[in-house]
């Protein structure tokens, strides 16, 4: 996220119904400020030698009871599928994105809530805020 741009936040359908990019709509920053019905970030990942970005998205997924956060990165080609990033004894409960307006989208607020399954069964609420590198 550190090296991403044109932060665009994703509703919670949005998010869900994600299969592959939208250069008019991904493509531009997007702000939210209800991180409680957001579901997910897209962005351009670019590096100063390619002048292709590639497209990341994260999101917030829920299956058979047990969530996580779910990473999508595509630059050519057929657009790829969702890969889980949750180690599978971590159950996320709330996965939220909070993008401030224009001209502020340098910079993400994410806010992570869950439960560790273990014989802890440790609770845990992570909020951080991102900054775009200049």
């Amino acid at each position: 996220l550190q090296s991403g741009e044109k932060y665009h936040c994703l509703t919670r359908s949005e998010a869900d119904n994600f299969s592959t990019w939208n250069e008019g709509v991904n493509n531009v920053p997007k702000p939210c400020n209800n991180i409680s019905s957001s579901g997910g970030i897209a962005f351009n990942l670019c590096d100063s030698s390619s002048v292709e970005c590639e497209k990341v998205v994260y999101r917030f997924n829920e299956t058979g009871g047990q969530g996580g956060v779910e990473i999508w990165r595509w630059k050519s080609g057929t657009p790829p599928p969702f890969v889980a990033i949750t180690a599978p004894e971590i159950d996320i409960d709330f996965f939220g994105v909070e993008v401030p307006p224009l001209p502020n989208v340098n910079r993400v607020l994410l806010v992570v809530r869950g439960r560790v399954n273990d014989t802890t069964n440790t609770s845990f609420n992570l909020q951080t805020t991102i900054y775009e590198r200049s």
